[in-house]
């Protein structure tokens, strides 16, 4: 039975990148996030393939010299050889040792070198999958491993701190390299790499440290710190854990790559003087590498973007899309859509058009929530930047910023952002923090009034907070409670109590009269506050509740939750009147606009997706490909979208994949897209209306669905088995 075809529309990856690699003729990219392996055209930034390549975590991948085939591991203990060329596993081989937490390559691609879980070394005969196996003298598991050039010898990082070097002819070890002089401290070791020709080795350690090493006599030759005098605004708590996170020599000369934070920076490794440091991510680099001849190089960071480097000149690409886990919503008069990241972006979207209109960085963290005015036209929003910022919508410019405080750090248990909301009448912010409640004063842009609850170990914090109906109190919730606060004179009232899970999200009925909680237990309570002693109405799933929300006349309750659904639930009767499915992912947010018409829904399959309440169905999908360039979809399949993303789309058909241009003609209809989503300048509509006459005229064919079609050609690129990060299915022909 013939497939329906589908539109992949390839955005980059949605789990942190944790290996990369680049072809040695400098033509293709391989990214790994979880499972996930990525093949990119260097040139174009094309996604080539996209492939579930392990059945858990890829640990490290490699292409093989003849360009045409690549290597994968991954913590199910699997070696897999792909043919580059239709994505399909040629060779499988199981390691002995069981989990694989490591590899190295030898330049020849004939042998494999693995670190597994039982503490071993595997030398992997690749032509035959024949294993050997030595004692790697490690006492924990393995983090890094690096091979010599001339293939006889390894160097080995673990936890336990010394790094060991030793033979592969034998297995003997040649010397245990002591790095931590200090015996009070232990410096974990995190990367390790030979100076190419030279019994030198480069370390980066969890110190952010960065040193040269004399293999032969075991001493330190000069320490890269120096290097990283960055501004305390960069650091972070995942550097404090990863330290460096890539030492890479540059081939054919006398300097090196090193990564730390968001940081990459070039060094002459004979002075130890920096030639160039750049801030090369919005988040920490998590992996990077440098091509054969060293002329490229390529950053991979937890912010889910890939770069892709010229070792002289600066960036060439970015193989990125909005990234991390989104939310989104709709402004008050369904002119607009905000959609915002886990990396601080915030994009602008004319949702009558479907057209990505502008993007801006307001938070240096995760955005944690955002709301409209009533008029639609500022937008307030937190993030863990500890800031909340207030957005011009038509000239994307900030407002006003407001500061509670420095984010929290290790061991200085600070204050943390939870929420934002406006007052009814707009002149105040409540901003809510996990440990107090700030009523900001718009006008006089400082603050009013706060209520502070100082954190002790032990204590529950506040996970968000929100003006009663009448203005006159605070609702939040701590822990297992949600408490009323009066705001004239601080008296605070418990007006629910949950049983079991702690209080995640919760709202009010616009009348004021009933409660809604959302619990990390997966349940949904609503409880009527003009009768406490009423049953509160249960409602228990399987899957975890990310938001809830009242409709504007109070009949319904609108959650989102980690099964990629929407659920619509009876407010009187807690049963379920309809569900939204269409996403691929955990589905982080769902709102109503305010005439309670329209859904807004965002997922971690980084689309946006906007609903029709009434009938439940999709009207349109909004995808960010990247900072500037959007894709918008029908639930027809007609889409509209600018040039560059248009020309990294790719269609499935049958198992098989086809270049855009080959229905380009049918689906590319932006007149379509613009008349479902109401667009009210209907003379713009009638001009690409027009334009799509003219291209089907010049053509010789008539406007039919049967008409526009085409032989399909034979090719074939991606696994049989697995897709890119967004898909979405089109209409059969």
């Amino acid at each position: 039975m013939a497939q329906p075809l589908k539109l992949l529309l390839p955005i980059g990856h949605t789990e942190i990148i944790t290996a990369a690699a680049i072809s040695p003729n400098n033509k293709y990219i391989l990214s790994a996030g979880g499972e996930t392996v990525k093949v990119w055209d260097m040139a174009s930034g094309k996604e080539m393939l996209s492939l579930t390549a392990h059945r858990e975590q890829v640990t490290s991948l490699f292409f093989l010299p003849d360009n045409n085939h690549f290597i994968t591991t991954g913590l199910d203990s699997e070696i897999r050889i792909w043919s580059l060329k239709t994505g399909v596993i040629d060779k499988k081989i199981i390691c002995k040792g069981g989990v694989i937490n490591c590899s190295a390559l030898s330049k020849d691609g004939n042998t494999l070198i693995v670190a597994a879980a039982d503490k071993k070394i595997y030398i992997t005969d690749l032509s035959n999958g024949n294993q050997t196996a030595f004692a790697s003298g490690h006492k924990q598991n393995i983090g890094d491993i690096a091979l010599s050039d001339d293939g006889n010898e390894i160097l080995t990082a673990a936890y336990d701190d010394p790094i060991i070097w030793m033979s592969l002819k034998d297995g003997k070890i040649l010397r245990n390299l002591v790095t931590s002089t200090n015996p009070k401290y232990n410096n974990v070791i995190t990367k390790v790499s030979f100076l190419p020709g030279q019994k030198q080795v480069l370390i980066g350690d969890r110190d952010m440290d960065a040193s040269l090493w004399d293999l032969t006599t075991g001493k330190q030759i000069r320490s890269f710190k120096s290097v990283y005098n960055l501004p305390s605004s960069y650091s972070s708590m995942a550097s404090v854990l990863t330290g460096i996170t890539a030492v890479n020599p540059i081939p054919n000369s006398n300097e090196v790559w090193l990564a730390r934070e968001k940081t990459i920076a070039r060094y002459d490794i004979k002075t130890g003087s920096l030639k160039k440091s750049i801030i090369a991510h919005d988040g920490d680099v998590e992996t990077a590498c440098v091509s054969q001849d060293g002329r490229f190089y390529i950053t991979a960071s937890n912010d889910l973007s890939l770069k892709l480097w010229e070792s002289n000149s600066g960036v060439l690409n970015t193989f990125k899309g909005h990234t991390g886990r989104t939310g989104a919503i709709l402004s008050p008069n369904k002119k607009n859509v905000v959609t915002y990241t886990a990396f601080g972006f915030i994009k602008f979207w004319d949702i009558q058009s479907g057209e990505l209109l502008g993007n801006i960085q307001e938070h240096m963290g995760s955005v944690v929530n955002a709301q409209f005015n009533k008029k639609g036209d500022v937008l307030v929003s937190c993030g863990l930047d500890n800031k909340v910022k207030l957005t011009d919508i038509k000239n994307k410019t900030t407002l006003f910023t407001y500061s509670i405080g420095k984010p929290r750090v290790m061991q200085n248990w600070a204050t943390e952002m939870k929420s934002v909301c406006f007052s009814a009448d707009e002149k105040e912010i409540l901003v809510a923090t996990d440990t107090s409640l700030q009523i900001v004063d718009l006008s006089k842009k400082q603050l009013r009034k706060a209520f502070r609850f100082p954190w002790n170990f032990g204590d529950f914090s506040i996970a968000m907070a929100r003006y009663s109906h009448s203005g006159n109190e605070i609702l939040f919730g701590e822990g297992y409670d949600i408490y009323q606060l009066t705001i004239s004179n601080g008296h605070k009232s418990k007006i629910f109590k949950s049983n079991d899970g702690f209080i995640k999200v919760f709202d009010i009925t616009p009348d004021g009269n009933k409660l809604v909680v959302a619990t990390d237990d997966n349940k949904i309570f609503i409880k009527d506050l003009n009768d406490l002693q009423q049953p509160v109405i249960g409602i228990s799933g399987e899957f975890q509740i990310n938001s809830i929300q009242c409709s504007p006349d109070g009949k319904f309750v609108l959650s989102s939750s980690n099964d990629g659904l929407c659920h619509i639930w009876d407010i009187t009767t807690g049963l379920e009147k309809a569900k939204l499915n269409g996403h691929d992912n955990w589905v982080n947010s769902a709102s109503f606009s305010k005439d309670g018409n329209q859904i807004i829904s965002s997922s971690d399959d980084q689309t946006a997706r906007y609903w029709d309440f009434q009938t439940g169905t999709l009207i349109a999908s909004l995808v960010a490909v990247d900072e500037s360039d959007y894709i918008t979809v029908l639930a027809d399949g007609s889409y509209r979208g600018s040039p560059r993303a248009i020309s990294l789309m790719l269609f499935q058909y049958n198992n098989r994949v086809f270049p855009f241009e080959q229905f380009d003609l049918k689906w590319n209809r932006p007149d379509k897209v613009m008349s479902a989503l109401q667009y009210p300048d209907t003379s713009l509509i009638s001009l690409y209306r027009r334009a799509f006459d003219k291209r089907i005229m010049r053509l010789g064919i008539s406007d039919t669905n049967d008409s526009i079609d085409f032989d399909l050609p034979e090719i074939s690129l991606p696994s049989q088995n697995s897709y890119p990060a967004v898909l979405l299915p089109l209409p059969s022909w």
